[in-house]
């Protein structure tokens, strides 16, 4: 969710962003330049002879300038850009809220399961106490001779899977509670 929070505010800028392109912009700008030209050259004369000359050069200047930009018209651009981002922006609170909804039904669905899980360890306790009654009937029956060491041996693989049975369930009951916890946030605190 956090991620998503950014990712809205920084489509909102974008939409702010775009909307400047519209307003007039003004830069300044400024410049020093200096320049030197030193030239030494021997020229021939008519008479024959060499006269050495020398030219000096000093350029210095500077200048100063304010651009104005006025956007009048640049083929729609501007509200193109402008509309796009408030799509994006537009997309983005549609996908927040998608996410939000389905963490609503991820946590609904896990009550649920830990609701269910609970239910089932109460049967699945039910269950166990009975098979152990069970047992004590059938080995009361054993010694007596009225059951079969067959039948008896059936009875405790009852008890034992109904054992397991109830500690499956115990062991789903806390995991679906983790998920709840992972879920609500509180796993993390």
């Amino acid at each position: 969710m956090g991620v998503i929070n950014t990712q809205l505010k920084q489509q909102q800028v974008n939409v702010q962003l775009s909307k400047t392109n519209k307003i007039p912009t003004v830069s300044l700008e400024s410049a020093y330049q200096g320049n030197l030209n030193w030239l030494t050259a021997d020229y021939p004369t008519i008479e024959g002879e060499l006269i050495t000359q020398t030219n000096k050069g000093y350029l210095y200047g500077g200048f100063i300038g304010i651009n104005v930009t006025v956007p009048v018209f640049n083929g729609g651009q501007n509200e193109r850009k402008i509309q796009s981002s408030k799509i994006q922006f537009h997309k983005k609170q549609l996908e927040q809220k998608k996410k939000k909804l389905e963490l609503k039904k991820e946590f609904h669905q896990l009550f649920s399961n830990y609701h269910y899980n609970q239910e089932k360890v109460r049967i699945g306790y039910l269950s166990q106490k009975s098979a152990e009654e069970n047992l004590q009937l059938s080995k009361e029956q054993l010694d007596l001779g009225s059951i079969s060491v067959f039948d008896f041996r059936q009875v405790q693989n009852s008890y034992m899977n109904a054992s397991l049975n109830y500690f499956t369930a115990q062991y789903e009951l806390i995991l679906s509670q983790v998920r709840l916890l992972k879920i609500s946030g509180e796993i993390l605190k």
